[in-house]
């Protein structure tokens, strides 16, 4: 986004006594968002929000009608995440960033209106959370993806999927509240996402595997509810090695067989893909703590496995219950976060 609309849209007012007060630094490592640029707002009351801008700039790499379909299939987009923040804030969905307004302006020197989404501001991302060194121990850990957890749940309920689930899209409100954020690559089932192009639904580098290597699957729920758990057992080796599952893999696999490079069919490359899977979850078993290491390694094999067909709760598997329902899970890493605390108090008092 150029520094003209920089500067354009600082001290520009917003709805109901909204004021833009500048661009909001994205967090180190923080990926995606190219088509959006966020910036921080100031009510007349003090309160603050995050105003997530769409970026009216074309595609210099495209010509003509090109570059007007692009702003279009942006502009479909953007409409859609507002009424997916919409339908959350509506049915209440526990756990997901609330949306304050949506709108849009008209700026001097701009010949569109600028459109925007006006949402609860966070301190700042599990990213960010984790470099400050706030994570120190497996209980706030294990409290924050309890969290996290139940977002997903409470998404998948109202048949929303996230597809892009990663450290930058879990906002922390303070030192142990977190929501997940940023719906702009979610699927609501009941409502076509616009503009799909690509088997890979959100940020490549921590895209579940089969996506990665263009496994189409029809099903909806297998294609985009079994991504889900494979971001959340992501999620879940990120909070206790700084690496995302994805990239532990990548580190683990043969040069032939890596996504980049494969050609054969997904059924061939699973044996190869569980072998890296297995060597990647022995090393993040080894950060965890005792005291929930064997559990925690188990969820997040049933999280994460190569094969999205088999992935989720096994009792789910066997038939009781949705096939990738959340709530087994969600129940575990409860139980996980209390083990962790009684620990850290053992710990503490010894």
């Amino acid at each position: 986004m150029s520094t003209k609309l920089d500067k354009a849209l600082k001290g520009q007012v917003l709805e109901n006594g909204w004021k833009i007060r500048g661009r909001k630094v994205k967090s180190s490592g923080a990926t995606g968002g190219c088509h959006a640029v966020g910036f921080t707002a100031e009510h007349s009351d003090g309160r603050k929000a995050f105003v997530k801008v769409m970026d009216p700039t074309p595609d210099p790499t495209l010509e003509g009608r090109e570059q007007l379909k692009e702003l279009e299939r942006r502009l479909a987009v953007f409409i859609y995440e507002g009424e997916l923040m919409e339908k959350c804030l509506t049915r209440r969905i526990r756990r997901v960033v609330k949306a304050i307004g949506q709108g849009s302006i008209v700026v001097s020197g701009f010949p569109n209106e600028i459109h925007y989404l006006l949402l609860e501001l966070a301190d700042n991302d599990l990213r960010q959370h984790a470099t400050q060194q706030k994570m120190l121990n497996a209980a706030l850990n294990m409290r924050i993806l309890h969290q996290v957890a139940l977002a997903i749940e409470n998404l998948h309920f109202n048949q929303i999927a996230h597809q892009d689930l990663k450290p930058s899209n879990v906002l922390m409100f303070d030192e142990e509240t977190a929501k997940v954020g940023d719906l702009g690559h979610a699927h609501d089932r009941g409502s076509p996402r616009p503009g799909l192009s690509g088997i890979i639904a959100g940020d490549p580098a921590h895209a579940p595997l089969e996506q990665l290597y263009g496994y189409k699957l029809t099903e909806w729920t297998t294609r985009r509810l079994a991504a889900d758990l494979y971001l959340l057992g992501s999620l879940t080796v990120f909070m206790f090695t700084d690496i995302s599952l994805t990239a532990q893999i990548d580190g683990q696999l043969r040069p032939e067989h890596h996504w980049d490079v494969w050609a054969d069919s997904y059924a061939e490359v699973l044996p190869y893909l569980r072998e890296a899977w297995d060597a990647a979850l022995e090393e993040f078993s080894e950060r965890v703590e005792p005291c929930i290491r064997d559990e925690l390694t188990v969820l997040t094999r049933y999280l994460t496995n190569p094969d999205p067909e088999k992935r989720g709760h096994p009792k789910n598997l066997a038939g009781s219950g949705s096939t990738y329902g959340v709530r087994r899970i969600c129940s575990r890493i409860e139980v996980l976060a209390k083990t962790a605390e009684r620990a850290l108090l053992h710990k503490s008092a010894a």
